[in-house]
């Protein structure tokens, strides 16, 4: 191929077309590695030095084409004064502003393109014609591409198949019928989250410290979950068999929502995770609280955290607690509480009943008197330092979430100087965010008044359970707190295994056995 002679160097771009997307879709060949050797061969010949880039992903403007980017800015800088492509549509496929860019940076530069069938001359009228018909073709290529994949999707979901972007966690997708499909363990972990939030009322940041501390991973499988990963998870219609689409839209940089009108919303799409209530029970306080600051206050470990495991898939067992109404046939409404201890693999049993076999297990061995009072006693003592380091975590808690306001009520500023915000908008901002800086402060009143070190009012007898380890009852409620009373399981127990004997059914409770390793040393 004969080079214009005032071709000095040459930047080669090569990505991936739509078709050439689908083309590897379909038979797994790498086309990216292709064009290379194409291009290699074409420009080789010439004996000028070139350059390659390639563009891995793929987006619809130049901002999401980080390559194409960088090299639009070298053109604009003279380092380039050709770029090489297999075909001028490579170089468009942008919004119209974006070829207009493209445009002139190749006609006020000079910048020739080279094809492997044609070079192209900006300075060539007909040339200049041809480039300005292939970006445009490209344009209207990609829109009509796009307009045929959104109605296929547009009518797949109004069959209810899954079209709403990556698998929520608790399910999978089945290829075939291109529905979801229940994970079974993923959708234990969704039925807890949901119950712990419903049910026991606890916060976001306590649910995630919770399924961390039971050993329970994310999707990507890391240990730590956040927060605002469980707060999404609450708020999503698919755990009760929706699937929704055309909810929203992106507007530059902002994601909004779409008239009602347009939304796609199919019911029973496939099999639900949750029962109506339990949903209903959490979109009714995710309401409550929409607005307020996630601060549990009031979060401890309960008597058996922790502690219990099932012999039958060896995970730590977690209480599950529910308050039902029922109607009698007077009239009158009756209230029945259930507290279980359970596992993801479908064990149920009744918590105060295991709670109750472990202070008998206690009550009839034999136990170093010495090494158990001591024991008691350091509970006892560790439970105002507990109370000050719970002040200290609430405290920062607190100071970062005040942090984080601030920050967007400067970047509030920010967006009104820039034109982005009106003043009223700004406005409205800013006593959103005052009111939450507000809230804030009576949290922290809240903490100084009952999260304030103190030493112990009054010691624990334990002269009768030293002298009779069958009152070990007395002790254990005198510890007061729940935390107190798990550090004492935690203090005496090495490991409990919970092995169900028979499965309850109606009325009949589960009766199970327990296998118990005690700390050593205790055992006299």
């Amino acid at each position: 191929m004969n080079l214009p002679p005032d071709i000095k160097s040459i930047i080669n771009y090569l990505r991936r077309s739509r078709q050439d997307e689908e083309r590897e879709r379909r038979t797994g060949e790498d086309t990216l590695a292709e064009q290379k050797m194409l291009m290699n061969r074409v420009l080789s010949s010439c004996g000028i030095p070139y350059e390659q880039r390639f563009e891995i992903g793929s987006g619809d403007k130049i901002e999401t084409r980080p390559i194409f980017s960088e090299v639009l800015e070298e053109l604009q800088a003279g380092k380039w004064n050709a770029i090489a492509v297999k075909e001028i549509s490579r170089l468009g496929r942008g919004s119209y502003t974006d070829m207009g860019r493209i445009y002139d940076i190749l006609t006020n530069n000079r910048i020739y393109i080279i094809t492997p069938y044609k070079i192209y001359d900006p300075k060539n009228h007909s040339d200049l014609r041809q480039i300005r018909f292939e970006l445009f073709l490209s344009r209207e290529e990609f829109e009509t591409t796009r307009e045929r994949l959104m109605g296929a999707r547009y009518n797949y979901s109004l069959q209810g198949k899954w079209m709403a972007g990556s698998v929520p966690f608790g399910y999978r997708f089945d290829e075939h019928t291109q529905r979801l499909m229940i994970e079974a363990d993923q959708a234990e972990v969704v039925r807890l989250i949901f119950h712990l939030y419903a049910h026991e009322k606890m916060g976001y940041q306590a649910i995630a410290t919770h399924l961390r501390k039971i050993g329970i991973r994310t999707a990507t499988g890391k240990a730590r979950w956040q927060p605002e990963v469980v707060h999404r998870m609450l708020k999503k219609p698919v755990y009760i068999g929706q699937v929704n689409f055309r909810t929203t839209e992106r507007q530059g940089s902002r994601v909004k929502a779409r008239p009602q009108e347009e939304w796609i919303i199919v019911e029973a799409a496939h099999e639900p995770i949750i029962d109506e209530q339990t949903w209903e029970q959490a979109q009714r306080r995710l309401r409550d609280t929409a607005g307020k600051l996630p601060i549990n206050t009031d979060y401890s470990p309960c008597e058996l955290a922790s502690l219990v495991v099932c012999r039958s898939c060896a995970r730590k067992m977690v209480r599950q607690y529910s308050v039902q109404q029922y109607t009698k046939r007077d009239g009158s409404i009756s209230t029945y509480e259930k507290e279980f201890l359970r596992c993801t693999c479908g064990v149920y049993v009744k918590y105060r009943e295991v709670e109750e076999r472990l202070l008998e297990l206690i009550g009839q061995i034999k136990l170093d008197p010495t090494l158990l009072e001591a024991g008691v006693q350091a509970i006892l003592q560790a439970q105002p330092a507990e109370e000050s380091v719970q002040a200290t975590r609430l405290t920062e808690q607190l100071a970062q979430q005040e942090d984080s306001i601030q920050r967007k009520l400067e970047k509030a500023y920010e967006l009104v100087l820039d034109g982005t915000f009106t003043k009223e908008e700004f406005a409205e901002r800013r006593a959103k965010y005052q009111a939450e800086i507000d809230e804030i402060n009576e949290h922290r009143h809240y903490v100084a008044l009952h999260h304030a070190p103190e030493r112990p009012s009054a010691t624990v007898d334990l002269s009768d359970l030293l002298t009779n380890l069958l009152n070990v009852h007395g002790v254990y409620q005198k510890l007061g707190s729940k935390t107190c009373k798990n550090r004492l399981f935690q203090a005496v127990f090495d490991q409990v295994e919970l092995a169900v004997r028979e499965k309850g059914r109606g009325r009949k409770p589960t009766t199970f056995d327990l296998y118990i390793r005690f700390k050593a040393g205790l055992l006299v």
